[in-house]
C-alpha cells in the first residue's frame, strides 16, 4: 500500500486529487476525492477512461504527448491510478496551460498547442473535452514548450465508433480542438 500525504500534494480537479508517487519520481497517482461507490456515476466515467486507455495500449500509439496509464494501486487515501508524471527539462513538475494563460508573457504556446493537435490526430486519440487545466505545458531544456494532456482521455459517444474508425476520430477531435482554439482566442492565443 503507498502511504499518501500531504507532502505528495500536486493539485485537485474537479474529482480526483493528484499526488506523487512517493516511489517513484516519474509517476503520480490520481485518488478520487470521494468513494466511487457513493455516486456510480464517478466510477462509470472511471471505467470509460481505463477502458480508452487500453485500447490506446493495444493500438500501440505514440505516448509523446499523453500521460501514460500504468494501473490501478492501493493507497492510503483509497485506490490509486497511477500516471505518468510531466516533469519540466530542470525536473519541476510541469504546469497546466491553465497556469501559463494567467500569466502575461505566453509566447511559444501556440506551437506547442499545434503540435499537440497534429499528434492527437495523426495517432486519432479523442479526449472528452478539451480544457486549460487539462493540459501541461513541460518546458524543454531551450525554453520552448510541449503539451501534454493529462485528463480526460476518453470517448463519450454512446456508440464509440470513433475510437476504432479513424476518419470519424479526426473528425470528432478537429471539433473539439476548434472549440477549444476558440476559448482561448480570450487569451489572444490563436492556434492555427
Amino acid at each position: 500500500m503507498l502511504i499518501l500525504s500531504s507532502d505528495n500534494f500536486i493539485g485537485e480537479g474537479v474529482f480526483r486529487v493528484c499526488y506523487s508517487h512517493p516511489d517513484n519520481a516519474n509517476q503520480c497517482v490520481k485518488v478520487f476525492k470521494r468513494d466511487t461507490s457513493e455516486n456510480p456515476t464517478d466510477f462509470t466515467e472511471l471505467s470509460r477512461e481505463l477502458k480508452y486507455y487500453e485500447l490506446l495500449e493495444r493500438r500501440n500509439i505514440c505516448w509523446d504527448h499523453l500521460s501514460r496509464y500504468h494501473g490501478v494501486v492501493s493507497t492510503s487515501v483509497g485506490d490509486g491510478y497511477v500516471f505518468d508524471m510531466i516533469r519540466d527539462a530542470d525536473g519541476q513538475v510541469s504546469k497546466t496551460l491553465e497556469y501559463y494563460l494567467n500569466k502575461s508573457n505566453i509566447a511559444g504556446v501556440e506551437d506547442a498547442l499545434i503540435q499537440l493537435a497534429d499528434y492527437l490526430s495523426t495517432n486519432a486519440i479523442v479526449t472528452r473535452v478539451m480544457r486549460p487545466r487539462n493540459i501541461v505545458l513541460r518546458t524543454e531544456t531551450d525554453g520552448s514548450y510541449k503539451a501534454f494532456v493529462i485528463d480526460d482521455v476518453l470517448n463519450d459517444e454512446f456508440i464509440p465508433i470513433s475510437s476504432y474508425v479513424t476518419f470519424f476520430a479526426r473528425k470528432k477531435i478537429k471539433r473539439r480542438f476548434d472549440r477549444f482554439e476558440k476559448s482561448l482566442s480570450k487569451y489572444g492565443l490563436f492556434v492555427k
